[in-house]
């Protein structure tokens, strides 16, 4: 089963505010039964965060603990195989969610994720993850333009660098840094991350 979350626009509109989760869709050149799930995560002040605040309420909360199960009640699912994509913020709540809720999904699709702050909240996590645990049970592929804020390219390389240094069991990461480009034109590497996830 493939859950995606994404705006009310579509994926050539939402440019950099695109999220997709998926579950159980494509499986070494064979295509397989998929379903896909496109919450709105669009505030009344615009913009896609998809995480809990006070702004959205409880996004987080609602895509994990009810979507997910109702979609896996509603229809014929791996509940065992559930992929997540997301792009700008919405890559960045793939990073929350494989730090926080790494039940939620084993394959994760994370495109430019929003880390542009200089100690953002998503290295907290990743502190209080591996201070309890040490093994992190996913697929993962994490993608970035070049091109993009030098402080979140860099902010995502140092996470990526950090989650392949604490050595969890289980865990397959890859990075890629796609030279000359930007925060919009690197969002066809979906795909690309597509078949990394389920090769």
């Amino acid at each position: 089963m493939m859950v995606a979350a994404s705006s009310r626009h579509s994926l050539a509109e939402a440019g950099s505010e695109a999220m997709f989760v998926t579950m159980g869709l494509v499986d070494a050149g064979e295509a397989h039964e998929a379903i896909l799930v496109l919450p709105d995560g669009w505030t009344r002040l615009g913009g896609g965060q998809y995480i809990n605040s006070r702004t959205n309420g409880r996004y987080e909360d609602h895509l994990t603990e009810e979507l997910i199960p109702w979609v896996g009640s509603a229809y014929r699912v791996d509940r065992d195989d559930r992929c997540y994509g997301g792009d700008s913020h919405g890559g960045l709540f793939g990073l929350y969610a494989l730090l926080t809720r790494p039940e939620a999904f084993s394959r994760y699709l994370i495109g430019s994720p929003g880390i542009h702050q200089e100690d953002p909240e998503v290295f907290r996590c990743e502190r209080d993850y591996a201070a309890t645990h040490s093994d992190l049970q996913a697929r993962v592929f994490v993608y970035v333009g070049q091109l993009e804020d030098e402080t979140q390219v860099a902010n995502t390389r140092r996470l990526c660098q950090i989650l392949e240094g604490r050595g969890y069991d289980g865990l397959h990461l890859t990075l890629r840094v796609f030279e000359g480009q930007t925060h919009q034109s690197v969002i066809p590497y979906f795909f690309t991350g597509l078949n990394e996830v389920y090769s």
